[in-house]
C-alpha cells in the first residue's frame, strides 16, 4: 500500500516538473492573437500545447499505465493553470 501511494507522490511530482519546464519553453506570446477579441481562444491553445508537452516527456516512464493517455493530458492542463496562475 505504502509502495502505491510513493509512486502516485513521484508521479504528481514528475507531472509538476514536466508541466513546469514545457511552461518555460511555450511562451504564452507565440500563441497571443489580437483578432481573437479574447484572451480564451489563444489561452487555451497554449495550455494544451504545454500539458502535450508534459504528456509526451512523461510518456516514457509512464505510458504504459492503465488511462495514462485518457487523464494525463486534462491533469497537465490543470497543473498548468496552477501554476500559470500562481507564479
Amino acid at each position: 500500500m505504502r509502495d502505491d501511494i510513493d509512486f502516485e507522490l513521484a508521479f504528481i511530482s514528475d507531472l509538476k516538473a514536466a508541466v513546469a519546464d514545457a511552461l518555460g519553453r511555450r511562451s504564452l506570446l507565440d500563441f497571443a492573437d489580437p483578432s481573437a477579441g479574447a484572451h480564451t481562444g489563444f489561452l487555451s491553445a497554449w495550455v494544451a500545447a504545454v500539458a502535450a508537452d508534459a504528456t509526451a516527456a512523461l510518456r516514457p516512464k509512464y505510458g504504459r499505465l492503465y488511462g495514462y493517455e485518457a487523464a494525463t493530458p486534462a491533469n497537465a492542463e490543470m497543473v498548468a493553470f496552477d501554476l500559470f496562475e500562481h507564479r
